[in-house]
């Protein structure tokens, strides 16, 4: 099933009378079988019909695990299908239930307000063609529906009955993930230029690890020559996912402080440096892998010249920048639609 046929089956069989255990509501539990080939490594996907009683409007979410991992508090993306079924709508959210606690008095307006401030003061350039509202048209007894759409920061809407192809589907979802960054960043920049604007400008933060290993996927501090490094937890998904990759391939690995990982494998040792895409930049993140490798390598190494190279992304970077890659003599490997994808030479040394 891909994208396209998850939304529109889910819209059509959708029926509140059917309660939690109905085919469509079993779909948005399972989504993220489906969605996870369409983002980048390290996200977290959750769809929902309801609780305790089936939901007016279900709802399939995409998270930033640096940002949130749940539907109450943070921003995130959604897929918001309105109460008739006959549409849904792309969204980039804020989470009420928490700002609700926070937020006194008018709690719709004030939402509806900080949705507009962060809005606001995104690049029009990126959002200029989108939706500044969505209409769920859900019961006016029913609350939670409108703190959907009072929380709207951009959304684009698409007719059930008219989806577009599913590579338009997946261009929009990864545009809006991008999206999310860029409105994390705002409203950011908003709380500390204008605390009133933003009733909570804190990102969420996950409780801290312990230990370095075995590493999981909550942030920790690193802290090299007192400076400290805090490594995301989408970056930290990235490493454990492909370290298992690798042991299921055959190869011995480690993940010696400071770098991400290294393996070995016929007498070959490997190091690697993992890359998290920010805001869809691969030259940023391809200048940084290049160079923590050639530098780890210099300086953890006593023979550095036996030890070969291998930069380890969340989503594809490019020709240009591959090409840049290999003339240093350095392999890539990246997730793609949900496998492992590499360059050539990757491949042919067993990493894909």
């Amino acid at each position: 099933m891909d994208l396209r046929e998850l939304l529109s089956t889910i819209a059509t069989t959708y029926d509140r009378e059917l309660g939690q255990q109905a085919p469509a509501a079993r779909l948005l539990r399972g989504a993220g079988e489906v969605l996870e080939r369409y983002v980048p490594r390290g996200y977290l996907v959750k769809g929902s019909s309801g609780q305790s009683t089936t939901a007016f409007v279900p709802w399939i979410a995409v998270f930033d695990p640096d940002e949130t991992d749940s539907a109450t508090h943070g921003m995130y993306v959604v897929y918001l299908f309105a109460a008739d079924m006959r549409s849904v709508s792309l969204t980039l959210l804020q989470g009420s239930e928490d700002l609700r606690k926070v937020i006194k008095g008018d709690a719709l307006g004030d939402l509806a307000g900080q949705a507009g401030a962060i809005r606001r003061a995104m690049d029009p350039n990126l959002i200029t063609d989108l939706d500044e509202r969505v209409t769920l048209l859900a019961p006016k007894r029913v609350q939670r529906p409108k703190y959907y759409e009072a929380g709207t920061i951009i959304a684009k809407r698409y007719e059930i009955a008219d989806l577009p192809a599913d590579q338009r589907l997946a261009d929009d979802l990864l545009r809006f993930l991008r999206l999310c960054e860029h409105g994390v960043d705002c409203r950011r920049q908003l709380a500390l230029a204008d605390p009133g604007a933003i009733a909570t400008g804190e990102r969420y933060q996950p409780p801290a690890a312990e230990g370095f290993k075995p590493k999981d996927d909550s942030e920790y501090e690193q802290t090299i020559a007192a400076r400290k490094i805090i490594k995301s937890r989408k970056h930290e998904t990235l490493v454990n996912t492909f370290n298992d990759h690798l042991r299921d391939r055959g190869f011995t690995t480690a993940s010696p402080h400071p770098r991400d990982l290294t393996a070995t494998r016929d007498r070959q040792d490997w190091l690697i440096e993992a890359k998290v895409l920010r805001r869809g930049d691969a030259v940023q993140a391809t200048r940084g892998a290049l160079a923590q490798l050639y530098w780890y390598r210099h300086v953890h190494y006593t023979e550095p010249r036996t030890v070969r190279l291998l930069a380890l992304f969340n989503e594809p970077v490019g020709d240009l920048c591959l090409d840049v890659l290999h003339a240093n003599d350095v392999h890539a490997v990246w997730t793609e639609q949900g496998t492992w994808s590499g360059t050539a030479t990757s491949v042919a040394e067993g990493f894909c």
